[in-house]
């Protein structure tokens, strides 16, 4: 400023000197020079002058200077001159806007300075064009204010770094999210704020590497030693000469989000790994998610067989889909048990309960359906029901067996003893042949009521079933009408041998033929099919009939001692059968078949050693 107001005074000096040896360099100098009295009255101008005010010199002169200047800006004007008045030769300076009738404001810098002159005090000014430094000064301030406002307002943290990672520069945000003062931050190593040195090392390789990153994430410690996650924007700088010097970025803190990522991977991790069957359905009642034991469940290959599917498809029942819905999710956490039919068209039984996914405002996105497959356990329960049964018949059995056999076998004798010795009329005799044929008849039921009271020991060997059954099916035709019943067989290859008792096993399939060469009503189809069961390693031998059925209210009972459907019929045969069966660590199953009929499965432990696949080569 000084020295700006020597170059004023000798301007001044050399002008009151120039002005009339040199009048065009006095009027066309790149600055305005005007010549005032402690009135603020304009005495004399130069050509500049004329073009900064927009009037000509001869309309300046006698106009009181200030009437040019605006109203914001003639406090410093008046500062000035009351300065340059009173004080005797001083120099000074200001800022002041010229305003112009029907043009642009200017922004001009004055430089003055008081001369003492024969006519009293004159005030020397030079007024130079500013605007467009002011209006860069103007930009950069608001630029200024703006970057200012930012930085406090930020949510995240800004920061700025040398290549070494010394902080030059942080937004005030970082005393809310690290926890640290910003004075405290200036000139520390952002790498100490890195929990991982190997992912601090990392990040910064990275920015060398590839100029900015983007949401790189990591631990940083902050205030207290606490452990929090952050997102990191960073971007290097570069010299015009194209050398790195520094980095810059903002850090945002994704702890919580980080937190529900974790949560939501557990809760995926849950459903994943769980053993339910879990399936999602959307409100329209459509499959929108299984996880793998659902998969597993229903003998799928993969989730894309199922997607989209209506909830009714795994179920066996007529309902609309909503309706089902609406039952699971009355039910709730309580559940139901429903049948469900797998992909091979095979039925189980699940374990269902269902509940509504909601979302943060209270309105309904989907329904959560779990799966139990209680198949097992159902088979057990009804296993043990009816061994507490059977034991409490066996038991019945065998005494009742025991009182009558006795009277039985003299009936039987006698009876024997008149046809054979006697001389009688032919009414008498076929009367006694009749009382013979029943007793004999009675004796060979209370035989069967001892074997089921009391099951003889197994002939234990190893069979195969395939081979056994073929046998059977070859005595079962002899009770059928020629040309009348087609058999198929659908006999597994490379089968597994099992362990058991072949004449009781016989007995088995035996009685299941007969039982399905009945229901088919002399005309029909019989399939023998045999399947191993790797998931229970069990071997599987089924009868499948396309009969009428077995209504569901008998079901549950057609295997219940004495409980029979048949005109003349003991209801022993299919209880005789469970009982071996059970002897032999197996299952017995009576179960509707898909495309009508009933199928009757046999289930016994398998030995792992497989039959040669010509030996199940029978012709049909």
């Amino acid at each position: 400023m000084i020295n700006r107001l020597h170059t004023a005074e000798s301007s001044s000096l050399r002008i009151d000197a120039g002005s009339e040896t040199y009048p065009d360099m006095y009027d066309f100098a790149p600055a305005g020079y005007l010549t005032l009295d402690c009135d603020g009255i304009i005495h004399a101008a130069d050509l500049t002058g004329d073009i900064l005010f927009g009037i000509s010199r001869s309309h300046l002169i006698s106009r009181r200077f200030e009437d040019f200047i605006s109203k914001d800006t003639r406090p410093s004007l008046h500062a000035l001159m009351s300065g340059l008045c009173a004080a005797g030769y001083p120099r000074g300076s200001c800022d002041v806007e010229i305003v112009n009738e029907g043009q642009l404001p200017l922004y001009v810098h004055i430089d003055g300075m008081a001369v003492a002159t024969g006519n009293g005090l004159q005030i020397r000014i030079a007024v130079v064009d500013v605007t467009e430094r002011k209006q860069a000064e103007d930009v950069l301030r608001a630029l200024e204010m703006k970057y200012r406002r930012l930085l406090e307002n930020l949510q995240g943290v800004y920061f700025e770094t040398t290549l070494a990672g010394v902080i030059q520069e942080v937004s005030p945000s970082i005393s809310g999210v690290f926890g640290f003062p910003r004075e405290e931050v200036i000139g520390k190593s952002i790498m100490d704020f890195y929990a991982n040195s190997f992912h601090r090392d990392l990040h910064l390789d990275m920015i060398l590497k590839n100029g900015k990153v983007t949401n790189y994430e990591t631990e940083f410690i902050y205030k207290g030693g606490t452990h929090h996650w952050v997102s990191i924007t960073s971007t290097l700088l570069f010299q015009s000469d194209g050398a790195p010097y520094g980095i810059i970025g903002s850090i945002r803190d994704v702890t919580d989000r980080k937190q529900k990522e974790m949560e939501l991977q557990i809760k995926d991790s849950a459903i994943s790994t769980s053993i339910y069957g879990i399936a999602f359905v959307d409100l329209d009642g459509k499959i929108i998610y299984v996880n793998p034991s659902f998969i597993d469940m229903w003998g799928y290959d993969a989730e894309k067989d199922v997607i989209d599917r209506p909830l009714n498809d795994i179920f066996q029942t007529d309902q609309p889909v909503l309706n089902i819905a609406d039952y699971l999710l009355e039910k709730g956490n309580k559940g139901a048990e429903m049948t469900a039919v797998r992909n091979d068209h095979s039925l189980f039984t699940a374990q269902v309960s269902a509940s509504l996914i909601k979302d943060t405002t209270g309105n309904p996105l989907c329904i959560n359906v779990s799966f139990l497959d209680i198949s097992v356990r159902k088979e057990m329960e009804d296993i043990m029901i009816r061994q507490e049964k059977l034991s409490s018949l066996g038991q019945l059995s065998a005494g009742l067996a025991h009182e009558l056999r006795n009277p039985l076998a003299v009936i039987s004798s006698c009876a024997q003893f008149s046809i054979e010795n006697l001389s009688m009329g032919r009414l008498v005799k076929e009367n006694l042949q009749m009382i013979y044929r029943n007793s004999q008849r009675a004796s060979n039921l209370i035989n069967n009521l001892l074997a089921f009271s009391r099951p003889s020991d197994l002939a234990q060997r190893l069979l195969n079933i395939n081979d056994m059954f073929l046998r059977m099916a070859d005595m079962a035709r002899l009770e059928t009408t020629p040309c009348r019943i087609e058999f198929e067989n659908q006999l597994a290859p490379d089968l597994p041998l099992v362990t058991g008792d072949e004449d009781k096993l016989g007995q088995v399939f035996l009685n299941i033929l007969i039982n399905a060469i009945q229901a088919v009503g002399g005309k029909g189809k019989i399939i023998m099919k045999t399947a191993f069961q790797p998931n229970r390693r069990q071997v599987e031998a089924a009868v499948i009939d396309n009969g009428p059925g077995i209504p569901e209210e008998y079901r549950q009972r057609i295997f219940d001692p004495f409980f029979t459907t048949k005109d003349g019929g003991t209801g022993l045969g299919l209880s005789i059968s469970f009982s071996i069966i059970q002897q032999h660590n197996g299952t017995i199953v009576a179960e509707p078949n898909t495309g009508g009929g009933t199928r009757i499965s046999v289930m016994l432990p398998a030995t792992f050693q497989s039959v040669d696949r010509k030996e199940t080569n029978h012709a049909d």
